[in-house]
């Protein structure tokens, strides 16, 4: 993680929740949500992340049943997600 201190350790959960922010409960393109999520990287005043770190926590978010996926997840291309469903 980077910040005006410096660059600092951080878990490879730190950009889940940008990610889950940019997912929404309507099916949405994951290159749309990976977009999003990089926009909001750079709106940090830091870039710190690129759009496969950003692809793979989607998918170990999908894994996790936080959002639902539908397509070839490993191709953000040709897959989209959404919120899951409770």
């Amino acid at each position: 993680m980077v910040d005006a201190e410096g660059i600092h350790s951080a878990p490879i959960t730190h950009f889940d929740e940008m990610v889950r922010s940019c997912v929404i409960p309507e099916w949405r393109k994951c290159t749309r949500v990976i977009g999003e999520a990089l926009g909001k990287d750079w709106e940090s005043g830091y870039h710190q992340v690129g759009d496969m770190e950003l692809f793979s926590r989607l998918r170990k978010l999908v894994e996790l049943g936080a959002v639902e996926s539908d397509g070839d997840m490993s191709d953000m291309r040709q897959s989209r997600v959404r919120i899951a469903a409770t």
